[in-house]
């Protein structure tokens, strides 16, 4: 689950919208108990497919803004996978 947040935020980083999605998180988190846990359990067996298609989506978002930003065409943000090095 950090994985995927710490992606997330990457993702809406580079969209210009991290606070935004910071916010929605921490919300989320903040008001998970024990139903949250089943309900993800669940919902990840019943929409797998639905969600690989939302990651390869959001896979591609950030590729095109990395691409951009490799391009000259916006300023590059510095990544958040620098955890990964430490």
């Amino acid at each position: 689950m950090a994985a995927s947040i710490v992606e997330a935020l990457e993702a809406a980083r580079a969209a210009g919208d991290e606070p935004w999605l910071r916010e929605h998180i921490a919300a989320e988190l903040a008001a998970a108990d024990a139903a949250t846990v089943d309900r993800i359990v669940d919902g990840t067996r019943r929409h797998a497919v639905r969600r690989t298609a939302e990651m390869a989506a959001a896979t591609e978002m950030l590729n095109r803004s990395r691409r951009a930003a490799a391009d000259g065409r916006r300023q590059p943000r510095p990544a958040t996978s620098a955890w990964q090095a430490t």
